[in-house]
């Protein structure tokens, strides 16, 4: 069974129970799952790793294993609060191939396919859902996957980074527990991490 790793930690953004309905939907989608609240030597020992939280600090050793993970060839899937944790960090911004700007209140959001040819299959390419837009400045090289627009506003939803042999993918969007619930957002779970093990 493949293995991954997910990274989690929060009492509300996210909350516990966030926390637990993500292990669970990656768990009932066939892979063998385990959890950590912090990032450690250990990732080296996962193809896969999952982030999902929201923190203000992160240490410069912890930096150096996310940087060596990735230029192993390890695949990360950061999601929601992770993009807009360690504002001040440079290092970390740049593995996720931009950094966060701010966000819109919790609005109808209407996703789309920023283009028909890009790299994550995807079977959920359209549709509305009610979330928080976060907004970013990316790196010209990152490939957007997935726009969303509410209130004449768009922004990056789904993009990878590539760096070295490693795989960023970064998800925005799962700030309430129903969005985390959504057949929308778990097919988009489901196909993203389908698709970075098929790179592997």
């Amino acid at each position: 069974m493949k293995k991954i790793l997910i990274i989690n930690k929060g009492l509300y953004h996210p909350s516990l129970a966030d926390r637990k309905l993500l292990i669970r939907q990656v768990r009932q989608s066939g892979y063998d799952v385990t959890g950590k609240s912090s990032i450690d030597s250990s990732i080296l020992n996962y193809p896969c790793i999952v982030l999902f939280f929201h923190e203000k600090e992160i240490s410069a050793d912890q930096v150096n294993l996310l940087e060596m993970y990735l230029q192993s060839g390890g695949m990360i899937l950061a999601i929601h609060g992770a993009l807009a944790s360690y504002k001040s960090n440079n290092e970390y911004l740049n593995l996720l191939g931009g950094h966060f700007i701010g966000h819109d209140k919790v609005s109808m959001i209407s996703i789309s396919e920023a283009a028909s040819d890009n790299s994550l299959k995807l079977s959920t390419r359209f549709f509305t859902i009610k979330d928080e837009l976060y907004q970013f400045e990316l790196k010209k090289s990152c490939e957007v996957i997935l726009t969303g627009t509410s209130h004449e506003m768009t922004s990056p939803v789904l993009w990878k980074n590539m760096i070295d042999s490693g795989t960023v993918v970064c998800f925005s969007l799962g700030h309430k527990l129903c969005t985390l619930n959504s057949k929308e957002f778990v097919n988009i779970l489901k196909s993203t991490l389908e698709s970075l093990y098929e790179k592997n």
